[in-house]
């Protein structure tokens, strides 16, 4: 295969995904397995379309290829300017909704409680069982991630003391940045909400889940409630999602 056939072969995968939705399946026992594995794969497959569309910006996968890798970053900047710029309030949208969404939690507000149960969680997470899941599956890659990336059975000393929290890190920074790029290749940044992108990152699932009608609803709803903000939390969404941000301008910015 050439390398111009390897980057193409490259972004239609991305573009397909996971094949999310042959997979599903309403049997309750096979549901949450299925997640769970679909989870699992998403974290190395994600870790490795991040280092492929590195190499893809710097031209080792030919011109065409080159242009699409910098078109995908241009739609994720749209995507992290919702997280990065709309900060605070992009973290205490992307909390209350995934709080619904992964623990059937509502917020304690009224009009911002009765917009979240609008929300189809069945459609959007499979429900609670298969959410749980989707980001158990997705944290048992990030363990199979490492243990691979760090020299497998040879790499013990690798993932002893603190050095193993610098892989950890910087393995989930990778597998994030290739969830929200295989949204952004998948959507083209079209009607993607910050709740589509914790939804991605925390289980694999791509997509953009939100009607626009649906999605204002909950942004009027949330701006008439005062929340408690757990500042911990807020902190690190700021901290990853800044990470990410600068991690695409940069790449992007030393081959321009």
């Amino acid at each position: 295969m050439s390398e111009s056939e390897a980057g193409m072969d490259l972004m239609t995968r991305a573009q397909l995904g996971l094949s999310e939705d042959s997979l599903l399946t309403d049997n309750p026992i096979l549901s949450p397995i299925i997640s769970f594995a679909q989870g699992a794969y998403s974290f190395p497959y994600d870790w490795w379309l991040a280092i492929h569309w590195v190499l893809g910006v710097q031209g080792l996968y030919g011109e065409r290829m080159q242009r699409n890798c910098h078109r995908a970053g241009r739609d994720l900047d749209i995507m992290l300017n919702l997280a990065v710029r709309g900060f605070p309030h992009s973290y205490r949208l992307a909390a209350v909704v995934a709080n619904y969404l992964f623990r059937n939690q509502l917020a304690g507000c009224a009009a911002l409680d009765a917009a979240l149960q609008r929300i189809d969680r069945q459609r959007v997470v499979g429900g609670t069982v298969d959410a749980t899941g989707g980001v158990a599956g997705r944290y048992a890659g990030g363990l199979f991630t490492l243990y691979v990336s760090t020299g497998g059975r040879f790499g013990e000393f690798a993932r002893k003391g603190p050095r193993r929290y610098g892989y950890l890190m910087s393995n989930l920074m990778l597998a994030s940045f290739g969830a929200l790029l295989r949204l952004a290749i998948k959507t083209g940044a079209i009607g993607v909400t910050v709740a589509d992108m914790a939804v991605v990152m925390l289980t694999g699932r791509a997509g953009a889940a939100f009607g626009n009608d649906q999605w204002v609803g909950i942004v009027r709803a949330l701006q008439r409630c005062s929340l408690t903000v757990n500042a911990e939390d807020q902190e690190s969404y700021r901290r990853l999602h800044h990470t990410l941000d600068l991690f695409n301008q940069e790449v992007r910015q030393q081959i321009l």
